[in-house]
């Protein structure tokens, strides 16, 4: 499985409902909620700003997000003009304006992982099928203790899934992963029957 894939399939079935709040007819989802929720899955995540200001003195902000897994990146970038509470771009605008801007703008880039992008699309439910939240938790957990080199981690991680899980974890951990575990699994069957 790609890395694309795994980021979207984890993030993608994250409900975000109970942390979304309502502005006039837009929902808007806090950006301290997306980052420590894509902390808890993707701690090697990074973002740049960059801006872009326009002969009419309006501005736009663009912000790059990269997940790191390993020796693996995924980047993805999105753009947001400064506007004001009515959705009109704002001349001149100020230091407030800009940062209010760039943090809207973050929560857009990391819908574009799969986390929320639900709500842009004036949805109010995430999908109905995909991997249950301890089938999300048990990848993310193996997938960190592999990329940590914690291989009694993601053992102890593997071994608590439960057996309908199993497949749907297994097909949500990259190809690398599921080499090293395969073996870690084998190993520890090994000792286990030693």
């Amino acid at each position: 499985m790609s890395l694309a894939k795994e980021v979207w399939d984890t993030l993608n079935y994250v409900n975000v409902n109970d942390k979304k709040k309502p502005k006039g007819k837009f929902d808007y989802l806090s950006w301290t909620w997306a980052w420590s929720t894509m902390m808890d899955h993707y701690p090697n995540t990074n973002y740049v700003f960059t801006d872009r200001v326009f002969d009419d003195g309006s501005m736009e902000v663009t912000c790059e997000i990269t997940i790191t897994v390993g020796e693996e990146s995924l980047a993805r970038s999105m753009w947001l003009p400064v506007k004001d509470f009515q959705h009109n771009a704002i001349i001149n605008p100020s230091s407030s304006d800009i940062n209010n801007a760039k943090m809207r703008c973050l929560v857009k880039g990391l819908a574009m992982f799969g986390l929320a992008i639900y709500i842009y699309a004036g949805e109010d439910l995430p999908p109905d099928e995909g991997p249950s939240d301890s089938a999300i938790a048990a990848t993310a957990a193996i997938t960190n203790a592999l990329n940590n080199a914690n291989n009694s981690g993601a053992i102890a991680a593997w071994n608590q899934i439960e057996e309908s899980e199993l497949q749907v974890v297994w097909d949500s951990i990259s190809q690398n992963n599921r080499d090293t575990l395969n073996v870690l699994i084998a190993k520890s069957q090994l000792e286990g029957a030693a």
